[in-house]
């Protein structure tokens, strides 16, 4: 089996680099960057093709694909070889390091890679592959190579199970040299794909990355050679594009990505010739399509790298025809210009992300502002309720607009959702008056004998007195707790079922999640009545002891949905208390400060349980995750019981008297 792996990755090399050698040996290019620029070339002579062949109806083999990419090719470079009549010059790098950069990429590949599957036809990842796999056997059943008109239903039987078998654009560069190297490899899809992405991984993003290098750095002979020790060390890109997702068309187009920036810096070279200059125009033209038949998104990587030389390039060429204070007045506008661009880009995604991480905390935080003090549980039941009603819209959305399939309908899904978030936005403006309200609020709470002015809020100094700050410790300390070990075990609850489980587990995690849902509103009545701690308490000795009896499940049975669900009333016990905890420290000033220290908690272990549990199950064994669950609950009880302050005070008779007021 292997065997065949390996033939597959030499026949993948000969579909992404042979038309393109063709094309530039015979236009003039006769060192190795013929070798290193050639993908750029293969990819559009290949696509362009495909698409020629799919308008015309024309069904070729994917052989004839290829042989016809190639003769194109070299018709193409010898007539532009007859019209420069000189050789294109790039810099001439040694075969050697060209060697050290494919050894340092295929041990790289062995360590990392190959490593990791017990067989060639095995993925690190299952997600998204389904698309892949479909689409490239679609390509070999109907010899239609298109990314205008891309599906996984384009065979005359295909239109059996799907009679749309037209489809649209989705970059299929990828699936067309995957779906070759699986035809005259004569492997299976999952070898032809594992192998193409060995080539990309160990072979075309080294040579990609020695061809930049060797541009920039031309006479530094030592770097180039370190580089190639550099090029294949980082684990994010590529290995973690073959991991996760896997975004396989993006790995591709990363792979080859540098190689047009090589020929943008090559176009602005000084003392170029018109036929050389025009060559590497059209070169960059063409690898440009490229980009955009393998994926998009490469393009736009490419611009938001190359913006800073393109400020070097101004100096360099602009407005040179003018007089020298006209010359530095027209540079320096187009330098802030080009500049602008660039920044505002920054600038603008920084806001983006900068809005989506905080709106959330000043939203939430809106509830206890205007929100009396003893019904804030009840008010936080509610915020947990119609996140649950939100998050059905979305569902409810997805379904009639799928976003998978043939078709996607993003734009319908965005536009649906963004329309009820701008309801939401605009309801809030119109109905909540926050001055008006908060003044309500603090008569209300005055009334019922509590007040953010309380003294024990403060001490001297204006500093929080020592116990109360002990209290907000130990409250942040368990919220802490609770987190790592509840989304343990919804983040890895699948994958733990598919080894430990047998049944239909699908259900397990629903039956948690309408349980949690349907006692939000009663859970706030109860911490009304016997306080926020001992509810919190209650709740998880709830979740701990479901954690625990999960410990003993080897298939789903009822008393699995049991538990389960006692899990989601613990929870709901828990979440709806908690924030009202910490804000019950704060002055009424302060929410939004101490709502963000909830919030901080609460997602960063959510961000930290995910990765130290899959250690866990991955090195020692999945059945690590209960215990690992129940004992950080069980530690949040521990720490529960230091806590002192936060809970809701009773009520007086007058207080409730007052709670019933006029609009």
């Amino acid at each position: 089996m292997w065997m065949s792996f390996f033939a597959a990755m030499m026949i993948a090399c000969l579909v992404l680099y042979i038309p393109g050698i063709a094309f530039l040996s015979s236009a003039g290019m006769k060192n190795s960057y013929s070798v290193f620029l050639a993908p750029l070339s293969s990819i559009f002579t290949i696509s362009v093709l495909g698409e020629i062949f799919a308008f015309t109806h024309q069904h070729v083999s994917l052989p004839f694909l290829w042989i016809s990419a190639i003769l194109v090719s070299l018709v193409a470079g010898f007539i532009f070889s007859g019209i420069s009549k000189k050789e294109v010059e790039f810099p001439d790098i040694h075969p050697g390091v060209c060697l050290l950069y494919v050894l340092a990429g295929m041990v790289t590949l062995f360590a990392v890679y190959i490593t990791s599957v017990d067989s060639p036809e095995q993925f690190c990842q299952g997600v998204d592959m389904v698309h892949h796999i479909n689409t490239i056997q679609a390509m070999q059943d109907s010899s239609i190579y298109s990314s205008l008109a891309q599906s996984m239903y384009m065979s005359s039987q295909d239109g059996i199970i799907n009679p749309w078998t037209s489809g649209g654009f989705y970059p299929s560069a990828y699936h067309i040299c995957v779906a070759f190297v699986a035809t005259m490899a004569d492997v299976s899809n999952a070898v032809a794909i594992n192998a193409f992405n060995a080539v990309l991984c160990a072979i075309a993003y080294p040579l990609t990355m020695l061809a930049f290098m060797g541009y920039c750095f031309e006479d530094k002979k030592y770097l180039l050679a370190g580089g190639a020790l550099f090029v294949c060390a980082l684990p994010s890109f590529p290995w973690d594009y073959i991991v996760y997702g896997p975004l396989y068309p993006n790995l591709m187009g990363f792979s080859i990505t540098m190689l047009e920036a090589v020929v943008f810096m090559k176009c602005f070279e000084k003392d170029l010739s018109k036929a050389d200059r025009g060559f590497s125009i059209a070169l960059f033209v063409i690898g440009g399509i490229s980009l955009a038949f393998t994926h998009p998104s490469s393009i736009f990587y490419l611009a938001i790298f190359l913006m800073p030389y393109c400020l070097v390039l101004i100096d360099r060429y602009a407005f040179n025809d003018k007089d020298k204070s006209t010359q530095l007045k027209y540079k320096k506008r187009a330098k802030i210009g080009l500049l602008s661009v660039w920044v505002l880009f920054f600038i603008g995604l920084g806001l983006v992300l900068f809005a989506m991480s905080t709106y959330r905390s000043p939203a939430v935080a809106l509830m206890p502002d205007v929100t009396p003090k003893p019904l804030r549980s009840q008010g936080n039941a509610v915020i947990n309720l119609m996140g649950a009603v939100g998050g059905m819209l979305m569902l409810l959305t997805m379904l009639i607009f799928p976003v998978t399939g043939e078709n996607p309908h993003y734009t319908a899904v965005f536009a649906i959702l963004g329309a009820i978030m701008a309801l939401c936005i605009a309801v809030l403006f119109w109905q909540i008056k926050e001055p008006a309200l908060v003044a309500q609020r603090e008569q209300i709470d005055a009334a019922a004998g509590v007040s953010d002015d309380d003294e024990e809020l403060t001490a001297e100094g204006g500093k929080m007195p020592k116990p109360m700050f002990r209290s907000l410790i130990f409250i942040l300390m368990s919220v802490f707790f609770w987190f790592f070990g509840y989304n343990a075990v919804t983040s890895a609850f699948s994958r733990y079922a598919e080894q430990e489980l047998q049944g239909n587990f699908a259900l397990v995690l629903m039956v948690c999640t309408v349980a949690a849902i349907v006692s939000y509103m009663p859970v706030g009545l109860i911490a009304q009545r016997i306080g926020r701690k001992r509810t919190i308490l209650v709740g998880i000795l709830f979740l701990g002891s479901s954690f625990f009896a999960g410990i003993f499940f080897h298939r789903v049975t009822p008393m699995l949905y049991f538990f389960f669900a006692l899990a989601g009333v613990g929870w709901a016990f828990i979440n709806v208390n908690s924030y009202p905890m910490v804000v019950e420290l704060s002055k009424g000033s302060d929410v939004g400060k101490y709502t963000g220290y909830y919030y901080t908690v609460s997602m960063t272990a959510q961000i930290f349980t995910p990765i130290l549990s899959n250690i866990l199950m991955e090195h020692i064994g999945y059945r690590t995750l209960f215990p690992y669950a129940a004992f950080f609950v069980m530690a949040s009880f521990v720490t529960m019981l230091f806590v002192r302050h936060g809970d809701a005070k009773p009520i007086a008779k007058k207080g409730l008297e007052a709670l019933d007021v006029d609009d």
